[in-house]
């Protein structure tokens, strides 16, 4: 968005070389952002998981006029070629390149949607492990509760095993990770059918149960939870101990709106 609205302010044309959604271009998950809680994390209305490539992404950023000031952009995507809706990267035949430094594998890319609600939290998200945001846990944690109940739950697509990890410094992706050269006790999360798996949905389930399982020992830093979920009705319920499997339904026609909104700046079949 910054380089789109540098673009317009000094005349520029913009191109944008599209590239695949790595988690596929069909699954919406999430609330939509509520626009109360823009921020670094959310600057648009759309969900978490939105479904788009980023050329869709900036075409719908001009089409519906979200720019500062004004959207008059001279954009142009180029399409890429062969890649359909229903693809996750490892299909395209192309080299896993991280888009960041703590996006290290596909496998990261699938639960960040959902073990990213950590960074709002004194729980370390792995980073400065080998799988941050696949390895979630802190000193002390007992990690066969925690599994045992996440596990009850049936969350579609995923199951939950005990870990140990110690997060490590890193120059690049962990210059200071939580709970540092600390061995730590956690929950894996490993995806066995992502084609089931909801990945916003089993974040919100892990937070909710390591919650109320040390409501006095982890914090959660509300209003940064707000912004990554793009909502407060959910950090409230999670605070409360009243998350169900079902609380994300609420935002079903929100998905709805917004799939019927994005239908025009989609450039590639299912």
């Amino acid at each position: 968005a910054n380089v789109m609205e540098a673009a317009r302010d000094f005349g520029k044309k913009m191109y944008v070389l599209d590239r695949p959604n790595p988690i596929n271009g069909i699954d919406l998950e999430g609330p939509v952002l509520d626009m109360t809680l823009i921020s670094f994390f959310g600057l648009f209305p759309i969900p978490v998981r939105h479904g788009l490539t980023l050329g869709e992404l900036a075409r719908m950023i001009v089409g519906e006029g979200w720019l500062n000031y004004n959207s008059n952009v001279d954009l142009t995507v180029v399409p890429m070629e062969g890649w359909k809706r229903s693809m996750w990267y490892d299909s395209t035949g192309l080299a896993w390149i991280p888009p960041s430094p703590n996006m290290k594998t596909l496998a990261t890319a699938t639960v960040y949607p959902g073990t990213c609600f950590f960074e709002a939290t004194n729980i370390s998200e792995g980073r400065g492990t080998p799988k941050p945001f696949e390895y979630i846990g802190a000193p002390n944690l007992n990690s066969e509760k925690a599994v045992s109940l996440l596990n009850r739950l049936r969350l579609p697509g995923v199951r939950f095993s005990p870990v140990i990890f110690t997060p490590r410094a890193d120059s690049t992706s962990a210059p200071d990770p939580k709970f540092r050269d600390k061995q730590c006790r956690g929950v894996s999360v490993r995806v066995v059918d992502r084609k089931k798996y909801r990945p916003v949905l089993t974040g919100l389930m892990m937070l909710s149960i390591l919650h109320d399982l040390y409501p006095r020992k982890i914090q959660i830093l509300q209003g940064r939870l707000d912004r990554l979920t793009g909502d407060t009705n959910i950090g409230e319920r999670v605070m409360r101990g009243k998350v169900e499997k079902e609380i994300l339904e609420q935002f079903k026609s929100q998905l709805d709106q917004f799939k019927q909104r994005r239908a025009k700046y989609l450039l590639y079949p299912e």
